[in-house]
């Protein structure tokens, strides 16, 4: 799961259209073409949940995920750009399903994801996927810290 902790304010400016999250593989192959998003959003201070939903994304280039509905993301995030409560920040947390394969036999892969922001990072996360001795498919978002 990544996050990153803007003033409230700061979520009236998010623009979907701006973000994507480049999946960057070591011995692993990404198989999904698209899926989806769960992004939360909570009280920085206190961890209070505020809101989630998932949305849908689709692979683009082979490796960059990017929303299919960058409307209705900014639609659920722009409603807590007023929130006030405590020092009024906002943690915004996004986890990811994509499903990936290793080559087979006693190969192990990595899988980092990097979340850019109008072209500049803003956070990222890694991962290993451990050997399975017959390739099949993994789910990286339960390993990714």
């Amino acid at each position: 799961m990544e996050e990153f902790g803007p003033p409230a304010s700061e979520l009236a400016n998010f623009d979907a259209a701006e973000a994507n999250r480049f999946v960057d593989l070591q011995n692993v192959s990404l198989t999904s073409t698209n899926g989806n998003v769960l992004i939360r959003i909570s009280d920085e201070t206190t961890g209070q949940t505020l809101g989630q939903q998932s949305f849908g994304y689709s692979v683009v280039g082979g490796n960059q995920l990017v929303f299919t509905n960058p409307a209705a993301v900014n639609s659920f995030i722009h409603s807590f750009a007023d929130y006030q409560d405590g020092a009024g920040f906002v943690l915004v947390e996004f986890e990811t399903e994509f499903e990936t394969s290793l080559p087979g036999g006693d190969s192990s892969g990595q899988v980092s994801v990097t979340t850019n922001y109008d072209g500049v990072p803003i956070s990222s996360a890694s991962g290993s996927i451990p050997a399975d001795g017959g390739g099949g498919g993994c789910w990286p978002n339960c390993e990714v810290q």
